[in-house]
């Protein structure tokens, strides 16, 4: 996924741990669009201090280091 090797080691830890817990609040269909191969690019935002997730499907997420997303 485009971006990944640049956020760094706390950002890839951040991102596998909330990605995993994202995944694991949905249900089987929806969980079809959000798997790892469905992920265009992630960011660093260290303004937001988030990671930002963008999905093929165009969504974008903004994931926490206190494990939460929006």
């Amino acid at each position: 996924m485009k971006g990944y090797d640049k956020i760094g080691n706390f950002g890839q830890i951040v991102f596998d741990k909330v990605h995993k817990q994202h995944l694991a609040s949905m249900g089987a269909e929806m969980k079809k669009q959000y798997e790892r191969d469905q992920v265009k690019s992630v960011k660093a935002n260290n303004v937001e201090s988030c990671i930002e997730v963008r999905f093929l499907n165009g969504d974008l997420f903004k994931y926490l280091p206190n494990g939460t997303w929006y």
